[in-house]
């Protein structure tokens, strides 16, 4: 239990009512209801939303919609059972295993997720100890299993609904079998109260960098991606981060827990329809009243109206970027048009290249972890095209996902599709600037003219006002 939260929210299934206690198997209290002024609630949900703001603005590459998706997490966190519960009593498309039971911040090193999912978690949820990976040699030299035995523990343990926070997670402990297992078999068969898991994970090179990409996985940790550093120096990016770990504080993520366990007492037959389509539907609602209470939503008003921030989606777009910019035809890749379709067509040697050697990392195992990383939703590669030596992409659906013509473009540079539209453009620019040079000297010619009259007609005036007595 040394590992455990501390506090530890616990649902007293008597009372019906969430509990404090300084630890776990300790006797607790009644939540102590928070009572805030307009003035400093308005200053906490200011924090809130400048939290997500300076996650968005201050990096390379925004990322307010992941930190808002992580803070509406840890808020409701003691209430995602609650949600699993109203997924239950849905129709046979929702099952509680939908609702994730943990969620894992994953990155590069530098990228603020350790800041955010430990220092500015903990001062915002009043924990006092956020537990780091290397803490449990103590308990088995093999990391991994011994914080899968914990995470085991913990989740079966009646009554504490606080998240388990644990810092700098090897990514690779998602992919363990024995891993797999457990989180199925908690998310399966717990009911009532579970509480849940924090994870931040630093994604390295080598295969132990590597998130497991299974669904089975996927629908029960909430995996979000933090790849982007922060703009200017490091000292910069410091002084931003204590400013807002300097006003942070557990004022707001208790006055939210009150105002779950309120909502949760009479759940309406529309609220649970919302909350059976988006697990997080209930933070959502009582954090959008608050803000637009204060006129604060609009300041991350376009994050709010996203769908929740999907991984899958984004799990190795930048390592397929980096490939196609690698690949060269005809030995890795080629293009086929097909019933009116362009494709491209991967072939392992592509993949090979990759390898590292060993049987883990092999070209097989490359091309495979490339192909999981498309995202289902985009139709880029038919099931029934993968094959040992490689697999058919659908080069319009791939470049959607994308967000940018990758695959056209390679495809239009390979070809000399690029050259001659540049030698059209340049045609067209040339053309364009002749035509303008003569519109120009038209306009200068007819100034001239008209300048011409106009000082002729002066002339004329004079002449005739001097006849007629003018001066």
């Amino acid at each position: 239990m040394d590992y455990f939260p501390k506090p530890a929210l616990i649902w007293n299934n008597e009372f019906e009512k969430l509990f404090t206690a300084p630890k776990v198997g300790e006797g607790g209290q009644v939540l102590k209801q928070v009572s805030l002024s307009d003035e400093k609630l308005k200053e906490k949900l200011q924090l809130f939303c400048d939290i997500v703001n300076e996650y968005d603005t201050y990096k390379l590459s925004g990322e307010g919609w992941q930190t808002l998706g992580f803070l509406l997490y840890l808020y409701e966190a003691p209430f995602i059972w609650r949600v699993r519960d109203l997924y239950d009593l849905a129709d046979k498309s929702k099952h509680r295993e939908d609702v994730p039971i943990a969620v894992a911040l994953i990155g590069q090193g530098k990228t603020g997720k350790s800041t955010l999912g430990r220092r500015l978690a903990a001062k915002l949820t009043g924990a006092l100890n956020f537990t780091g990976s290397g803490e449990f040699e103590a308990r088995n030299k093999y990391v991994n299993k011994a914080i899968s035995d914990v995470i085991n523990e913990y989740l079966q343990t009646s009554g504490p609904v606080s998240p388990l926070m644990i810092d700098d997670v090897r990514p690779d402990l998602t992919t363990r079998q024995y891993f797999e297992d457990m989180i199925k078999r908690n998310s399966n068969s717990i009911t009532g109260p579970i509480p849940t898991a924090i994870f931040t994970m630093n994604k390295e090179d080598d295969s132990k960098g590597v998130v497991s990409n299974r669904h089975e996985i996927a629908r029960r940790i909430w995996f979000l991606s933090f790849e982007s550093s922060f703009k200017g120096n490091s000292k910069e990016g410091d002084l931003k981060v204590d400013e807002l770990l300097n006003r942070a504080d557990s004022d707001l993520y208790y006055l939210c827990q009150q105002l779950l366990e309120e909502y949760f007492k009479d759940i309406s037959e529309e609220d649970a329809i919302k909350i059976q389509a988006d697990f997080l539907y209930p933070i959502k609602k009582i954090l959008k009243d608050l803000l637009v209470k204060y006129d604060l939503f609009q300041e991350i008003e376009k994050f709010f109206e996203k769908d929740n921030y999907d991984y899958a989606l984004h799990r190795g777009k930048s390592d397929w970027h980096m490939l196609i910019e690698q690949v060269k035809e005809p030995d890795d890749f080629s293009f086929i048009e097909s019933n009116g379709k362009l494709q491209a067509q991967f072939n392992k040697q592509a993949f090979n290249k990759l390898s590292d050697g060993t049987n883990k990392n092999n070209g097989s195992s490359q091309m495979g972890l490339y192909y999981n990383n498309l995202p289902r939703k985009y139709e880029i590669s038919d099931s029934s095209k993968y094959g040992t030596s490689g697999f058919m992409i659908d080069v319009d659906n791939f470049d959607k996902w994308m967000g940018e013509p990758v695959l056209r473009k390679k495809y239009e540079d390979t070809h000399g599709i690029t050259d001659k539209k540049e030698k059209e453009e340049e045609t067209y620019r040339q053309a364009k600037m002749q035509a303008q040079i003569q519109m120009d000297l038209q306009k200068d010619l007819v100034k001239q003219v008209v300048d011409a009259m106009d000082e002729r007609n002066k002339k004329k005036k004079g002449f005739f006002g001097k006849i007629f007595g003018g001066k």
